[in-house]
């Protein structure tokens, strides 16, 4: 029964946020009822709120990073860039999100340079980028042959 109800608030929880990003309220949102979803990772429950924070960290070096997104820069929730992702993946092609501070990384397979032109350091890269650098796929090619 517990599983069901957690299938239920799951499943009210996306559709409620859903549809007030659809309206464009998100400042409004209340993030309660996604946070404490149950998901499974690696065998053990957690809730989605702990999911988010440990993946958002991998993928971005931080649980809640500054992003630049829609040509404004964002402070994002875990919880709520893990949403973004997952509702609107196409939004996310040409946004810088993806840990590049690298600058081996950034120069020699992205070939996109490691400071602008202020003068700052560049810490991410978009996944349009990565998918088009052709050195970055034979350098992943020969991490997987190996």
């Amino acid at each position: 029964m517990t599983r069901i109800k957690d299938i239920i608030t799951a499943l009210l929880a996306v559709a409620a946020i859903t549809a007030t990003v659809a309206r464009g309220d998100e400042a409004q949102l209340d993030w309660t009822d996604w946070r404490a979803m149950p998901v499974m990772d690696g065998g053990r429950r957690m809730p989605l709120d702990t999911f988010a924070r440990e993946t958002v960290r991998a993928v971005c070096g931080k649980t809640n990073p500054r992003l630049d997104f829609g040509g404004e820069t964002k402070k994002f929730s875990a919880a709520e860039l893990l949403f973004s992702w997952l509702a609107e993946p196409e939004k996310w092609n040409d946004a810088a999100f993806l840990r590049a501070g690298n600058e081996t990384l950034r120069e020699k397979l992205l070939h996109v340079p490691s400071r602008d032109d202020l003068g700052r350091r560049l810490r991410y890269v978009s996944p349009r980028r990565l998918d088009e650098s052709p050195a970055f796929d034979r350098y992943l090619s020969e991490l997987t042959i190996a």
